[in-house]
């Protein structure tokens, strides 16, 4: 009897994609480790994985506590860095403009081959996502995603003076694929 076999998760995760840089987005300090913790995990054990935290987490708690929290979560899943935005919370859309900024800036700085946030549409998650800040991160992320991979002429017009997709020797670009989905 013939068996289709399917390789394990770990090789699929880890040999498909020789070291790549990972960017997780979330609004809050629980966010990531919510939606893509295990997967984040995994891919953290042969490849360079990177938080952004957007908000500050003050509105329910103790802001200080929240971010000790979420820096040990990161230590534990093998984030290499974790980038606190420090935004407040419920505060994301009416600072749209200082978001997009503040990512575009980390995205050029680390140019990440693979970035989880969240589902602009709500198409992949059981429940609709309807708190303002989630929704205001996936919008922002998909936009900057979208200008990284495909308009590098937008982001020097912006002020940024290197494009993201440089020509590499032998005339091929450095294309990055964009994966529309949740953390």
């Amino acid at each position: 009897m013939v068996r289709n076999r399917l390789p394990k998760r770990e090789l699929f995760v880890g040999k498909i994609m020789k070291k790549k840089t990972i960017l997780a987005v979330g609004a809050h300090a629980d966010d990531i480790e919510y939606y893509a913790g295990g997967t984040l995990l995994k891919m953290a054990r042969d490849h360079q994985v990177f938080y952004v935290i957007a908000t500050d987490g003050g509105l329910n708690g103790d802001r200080d506590l929240r971010k000790a929290e979420q820096s040990r979560a990161s230590l534990r899943v093998g984030v290499k860095k974790t980038f606190f935005l420090n935004y407040p919370d419920l505060g994301l859309e009416d600072r749209k403009k200082k978001l997009h900024r503040s990512l575009l800036k980390i995205i050029l700085d680390l140019r990440p081959n693979l970035v989880f946030s969240f589902d602009p549409e709500n198409q992949f998650v059981p429940h609709a996502d309807i708190h303002p800040d989630h929704r205001t991160i996936s919008l922002v992320v998909s936009d900057l995603i979208f200008l990284y991979a495909c308009l590098p002429a937008y982001i020097q017009k912006i002020g940024f003076k290197e494009p993201p997709l440089r020509a590499k020797p032998g005339g091929s670009r450095n294309r990055r694929k964009w994966v529309h989905g949740s953390i």
